[in-house]
């Protein structure tokens, strides 16, 4: 029965990973008022957005093919230990998929996090160029060739996209597209306006750098508040794991129930699916939801 049972929470947990998966390989936007030759400008895909943020140079049919195929290593692994539970197993193995669907967007909000906060030193190093008299588009291009790498390769494809005679809302539309904070938001609704209102350019870019400042501090400030309790939870976590090769080396008998009873590998994976919702759960409530 409780085979059964797992099999069914398997195939509900893969079909609603299918429906995302096809949702995020399809989904397409199209910009009204934009119309380049008669062709509308298309807006990626959120999985290939966040691909392309964290620097993966994979199609998401070919990422998400590895993602399956790591979920299968983790059922065969869990079928090894527990041979009798075929229901478990997969159940294992299905649960891999939301669990990585998760980390990959901590992954991708840690990425743009890190893009906004490199945005303060490109926009001082704007300032300096524009107070001494450099065109907006070298400033840009050369703050944006001494910048982090995270924020140097998206600033540079601007340059780029301008050199090449694009206007600056569409040279602008792909940062603002995979990368939706406020931060990004002000900074490009700034170039925007500083493009058409070019004597403003410096004191609009002090202004914003200014703001751009504030927040970043603000956040920091934040994440300092929470590492305490990130940081129990974290150990919490993996204080568990811990202790099992110490028990297998000093009591291995302590943990034969877990494989030998009959429900051992349904407290087993209880346990294990108990702690993993616990840390999304904490994962929600402690992260501030920007984007």
């Amino acid at each position: 029965m409780l085979s059964a049972l797992s099999i069914v929470i398997a195939l509900i947990v893969l079909l609603y990973s299918a429906r995302t998966l096809y949702l995020n390989l399809t989904e397409v936007h199209q910009y009204p008022d934009v119309d380049l030759s008669g062709l509308a400008d298309m807006r990626p895909s959120p999985l290939r957005r966040i691909l392309k943020v964290l620097d993966i140079n994979l199609e998401p049919l070919f990422f998400v093919a590895g993602i399956v195929l790591t979920a299968t290593a983790v059922c065969l692994a869990f079928l090894a230990v527990c041979p009798t539970r075929p229901g478990l197993a997969a159940l294992a193995g299905f649960s891999f998929l939301p669990v990585s669907y998760f980390i990959l967007k901590d992954l991708f909000l840690w990425r743009a996090h890190r893009f906004e906060h490199a945005l303060v030193d490109v926009l001082d190093l704007m300032t300096a160029l524009s107070a001494s008299g450099v065109a907006p588009l070298y400033a840009l291009e050369t703050a944006s060739k001494g910048s982090e790498r995270t924020a140097r390769k998206p600033l540079l494809d601007i340059v780029g996209r301008l050199k090449l005679g694009g206007t600056i809302e569409n040279a602008t539309q792909p940062v603002l597209d995979n990368y939706r904070s406020e931060g990004v938001r002000l900074f490009i609704m700034a170039l925007r306006a500083c493009w058409h209102d070019g004597p403003h350019f410096e004191s609009l870019l002090r202004a914003l750098s200014s703001a751009l400042r504030q927040r970043r501090a603000f956040m920091i400030q934040m994440r300092g508040q929470l590492s305490g309790a990130r940081y129990a939870l974290l150990f919490a976590a993996g204080f568990p794991y811990l202790l099992i090769p110490f028990f297998m080396w000093k009591e291995p008998d302590w943990l034969l129930p877990l494989t030998e009873a009959p429900a051992g590998p349904t407290v087993l994976y209880t346990a294990i699916l108990c702690q993993v919702v616990g840390l999304l759960w904490m994962r929600t409530i402690m992260r501030k939801q920007t984007w």
